[in-house]
């Protein structure tokens, strides 16, 4: 598992600086644009990969995050 998130790069030590470093909006775009792709994340950006996922769904999946990002 994996969460996405876009604000600041300095370091999140609190819930506070969390919510204070933080870009919600631009999350949501990339959610909806991999959703649009065929990428199914969590609302609060969380990406689950397992054993299950062989190469070819993780390069595909790659292909439309990338695809997606391209739109936001």
């Amino acid at each position: 598992m994996f969460q996405l998130r876009f604000g600041s790069p300095e370091p999140i030590t609190s819930r506070r600086a969390l919510v204070e470093r933080s870009d919600p909006a631009l999350l949501m775009r990339l959610v909806d644009a991999l959703q649009d792709h065929g990428v199914r994340p969590t609302s609060r950006g969380l990406c689950f990969v397992s054993a299950a996922h062989d190469d070819h769904v993780v390069d595909v999946t790659l292909e439309r995050f990338e695809a997606a990002l391209a739109t936001i």
